[in-house]
């Protein structure tokens, strides 16, 4: 199983679809967090995607991963596992007020800003692709605005912007403390998944 890591935007898209160029891929895993739109979706949970909601409305079915199973019978060792749709949103959605409107809105159970153009880029590749993400923040907690900023085309932590925007706003710093533990049980979650899904293939293997 190869492994690609990409970060957000069209760097990461483009990451992507260079390595679906080849035809070594019969099948994708695509993994990551996502906000909880939810309410009752906690930080860490695991959310396998079912359908996928563009914010033009556009509907794009997801196949569930044929592991599905096996995660389902671990979960309780790996993480708490839901399904159920995804908004691909083309901004960073922050406040309470938002989730809760987009909620209700288009009935998607998390919210990120990357699953649309993954499946856009395996569509055009021909290739089979599933999805699921951990669950970073909760619906009740807000975002800050800057919170993009702090992270490279690479996903790599953007150290001088973050230390800009601290400098010129302390107060962010507040809400960047009360934001991390949530951001630390989804970023758990998504190791288990991954050494859950390791475990599964040496299974499968011997």
């Amino acid at each position: 199983m190869d492994v690609v890591w990409v970060g957000p935007g069209r760097a990461g898209l483009d990451r992507i679809a260079g390595a679906l160029s080849s035809d070594h891929y019969d099948r994708v895993l695509f993994t990551g967090l996502a906000g909880a739109l939810a309410p009752d979706l906690s930080p860490g949970t695991l959310l396998a995607a079912d359908e996928v909601v563009t914010p033009e409305g556009e509907e794009i079915p997801v196949p569930l991963p044929t592991a599905l199973g096996l995660f389902a019978e671990e979960s309780p060792a790996v993480a708490p596992l839901r399904t159920g749709r995804i908004l691909s949103s083309d901004r960073l959605v922050a406040t309470p007020s938002e989730k809760l409107r987009l909620y209700e809105q288009t009935g998607a159970m998390a919210v990120d800003m990357e699953s649309a153009g993954w499946l856009s880029v395996t569509r055009r590749a021909g290739i089979p692709a599933s999805l699921i993400r951990a669950v970073s923040d909760g619906a009740e907690e807000p975002l800050p605005p800057e919170l993009l900023s702090f992270v490279t085309e690479e996903g790599d932590l953007a150290l001088s912007s973050t230390l800009r925007a601290l400098l010129f706003r302390p107060a962010l710093l507040v809400a960047l403390i009360s934001l991390g533990p949530s951001l630390r049980r989804g970023r758990q979650g998504l190791s288990r998944l991954g050494g859950a899904i390791f475990d599964s293939l040496g299974r499968e293997g011997r």
